[in-house]
């Protein structure tokens, strides 16, 4: 018999809710986050290189499964499973905005939605990660929302 896993020792940072979003608006996503250093927006703009998204990637079959897609065209993975990433730099960012404040998992999903994400992560201590367009898993596990670390 299995000992039930104890879910309290792990804290809510840890744990989160990805969901792909239905009719994303990229043009409108990377519109609001060029615009760098607007405070009044309450969010926080972060952008990484999608190689280390995918140092992160749980399943690599599904990212394998997807290489094959077009838009991953300039996508390599060799023998030792290593992702090489051919072309502009700017092109293979992956860009997440964090919300500054918790929310919801409806809050966030509608806000992501509205500024034309692609998909969301809803960390379990409320803290919204809105995922752009070029970004091939769900964004970053990090938690980085600026009023809602708890």
């Amino acid at each position: 018999m299995c000992n039930p896993r104890n879910y309290s020792d792990t804290p809510p940072t840890s744990k989160s809710t990805v969901e792909e979003l239905h009719d994303p608006i990229p043009s409108l996503f990377r519109a609001l986050t060029e615009v760098d250093g607007i405070k009044q927006l309450n969010w926080n703009i972060v952008s990484f290189p999608v190689v280390e998204e995918l140092s992160h990637h749980e399943n690599l079959v599904s990212f394998l499964d997807s290489v094959n897609q077009p838009q991953h065209q300039n996508v390599t993975v060799t023998q030792n499973g290593a992702h090489m990433v051919h072309g502009n730099d700017k092109e293979h960012m992956c860009t997440v905005v964090y919300f500054d404040d918790c929310m919801s998992i409806h809050q966030c999903k509608n806000s992501c939605a509205s500024m034309g994400a692609s998909k969301y992560r809803w960390f379990h201590n409320a803290c919204c990660e809105c995922v752009g367009p070029e970004c091939i898993d769900y964004g970053s596990k990090m938690v980085k929302c600026m009023n809602c670390m708890v």
